[in-house]
């Protein structure tokens, strides 16, 4: 009887493709296997078949798909060389110069992921379940005990399937499959190391540099949450550029040389007033009146030169108030000019 093991396990942490980032010869992103460390240094996913007997096994077929953390079928499926409709396949004729034990390496192999409608989810379950129906064991994978939606979608496992045809009847054995770790969605990944975030101000008067660290309140592998400081201490103009600096000091991941951060700035409060000069202008906006609750937009061709098309009015009895805005201003130099911006 064959033997089936995983040499080599798949990385704790991947990001699953969209169907837009691949084509025919793209693979997307590439399912590495646990050690890599960069494009320099990969490792791959790795099988080792043994117990082979040209004597009793005439066909070995091996058939990998995925599956949820819990051994289920998922909607995610697999890209790459040796996979048609989701799956991957692999048939070796068996004969006298076949070795006891082959290995089996998946060097082009990628995880794409399906739309998070639940619509969506439904249509590429019903898909998969037809691809793996027969392949597996012979009655597939077990459907979800849970509904799928955008939240539980992350974490999955490699399902690996070992059969063979004998010499004697040709009949198909299927053999237990084994499932991989656990694969968690990247964007999981808990990040251990300090980062820090710091605002680079050019200080035109001095022609000074100024480092300001924000507060980093959420830290996840692709997005950072960080407080801006106040830095009317430092700059008195309305507008001033600042370079954000990202200070880390993090392991290469599978994914780290393409890897893209968004950071979200969340408003910071003004310096206290020890902290800042006599003559900073101090300044505060409230809003008098909130809009409406309910209002009809307006199409462009409903407006022109002259005419409106319909005014936006505040919630105050009557409706008829307009939307109002107050503000408040200290310490302010004659001659000095204020200006307000408002958008959607």
């Amino acid at each position: 009887m064959p033997v089936l093991e995983i040499l080599t396990q798949p990385v704790e942490h991947h990001r699953p493709r969209y169907e837009s980032e691949i084509s025919t010869n793209k693979i997307g992103g590439l399912l590495l296997g646990r050690g890599s460390t960069g494009k320099d240094n990969r490792a791959f996913i790795k099988l080792k078949i043994s117990g082979i007997d040209p004597a009793v096994h005439r066909e070995l077929q091996l058939f990998v798909c995925v599956a949820s953390q819990n051994g289920e079928l998922h909607p995610y499926y697999l890209h790459g060389d040796g996979c048609r409709d989701g799956c991957f396949f692999w048939v070796k004729q068996v004969d006298y110069r076949t070795p006891s034990e082959i290995e089996i390496k998946f060097e082009r192999l990628a995880v794409i992921r399906c739309k998070t409608s639940s619509d969506a989810i439904q249509e590429a379950l019903k898909k998969r379940e037809e691809q793996v129906q027969g392949c597996l064991l012979p009655n597939g994978l077990n459907q979800p005990a849970q509904k799928y939606n955008g939240r539980n979608l992350g974490s999955i496992r490699l399902v690996f399937q070992l059969s063979f045809s004998d010499n004697g009847t040709g009949y198909c054995h299927y053999l237990q499959p084994i499932f991989s770790d656990v694969i968690a969605d990247i964007t999981q990944m808990p990040i251990k190391e300090e980062i820090r975030v710091v605002f680079e101000l050019s200080v035109e008067s001095s022609e000074t540099t100024v480092r300001v660290s924000g507060c980093v309140k959420k830290v996840m592998k692709h997005l950072i949450i960080v407080t801006v400081p106040g830095v009317q201490m430092y700059v008195n103009t309305e507008r001033t550029k600042a370079k954000v600096l990202v200070e880390q000091n993090l392991a290469k991941t599978e994914d780290s040389t393409n890897s893209a951060l968004t950071i979200a700035f969340l408003p910071g409060g003004w310096s206290t007033a020890t902290q800042m000069s006599e003559a900073t202008p101090k300044l505060s906006l409230s809003i008098a009146h909130q809009p409406t609750k309910i209002h009809r937009f307006r199409y462009l061709k409903e407006v022109s030169d002259g005419r409106m098309g319909s005014v936006l009015r505040s919630r105050a009895p009557g409706g008829k108030t307009p939307v109002a805005v107050t503000a408040t201003v200290q310490s302010v130099s004659p001659g000095c000019k204020l200006k307000l911006v408002g958008c959607t």
